[in-house]
């Protein structure tokens, strides 16, 4: 059986913009045991862009907190709710739908624990360039 995977997503009602693409990313996903774990804090909501799905689970704090922070919260969080792995999800990074299942291939073949990519490509929203 393949290993739990925990995608961890800190974000904020300022980012409502982004919210509903990384999530519908992380539900495209091939990889068989992904949960997505979204935190969200500051005034406002974000509830209504969360769907209601057995794979994904959010909590806000009215309190504003530095990402680094509601990363380090993510990880508690998920390692108590029993995460074997944990995979960054930025709201605002786009993910392919084998994203999760190649970087665990990767880590289980290497025996390593963690992966890392050698080039990333950025894709330019407004002008719809992409560049490495």
């Amino acid at each position: 059986m393949s290993p739990s995977v925990w995608a961890l997503m800190p974000t904020t009602p300022a980012r409502r913009w982004a919210i509903p693409t990384a999530i519908a990313q992380f539900l495209k996903q091939d990889y068989p045991r992904l949960q997505l774990l979204v935190y969200s804090d500051g005034l406002g909501t974000v509830e209504d862009l969360i769907p209601r799905h057995e794979r994904i689970r959010h909590f806000h704090d009215d309190r504003r907190r530095p990402v680094g922070e509601k990363w380090n919260i993510l990880h508690q969080v998920a390692i108590r709710l029993g995460a074997e792995y944990l995979s960054l999800w930025p709201d605002d990074d786009w993910q392919a739908p084998d994203y999760t299942r190649r970087r665990m291939d990767a880590i289980l073949a290497a025996r390593s624990g963690r992966v890392g990519c050698s080039s990333m490509l950025f894709y330019d929203v407004p002008t719809g360039v992409m560049r490495r």
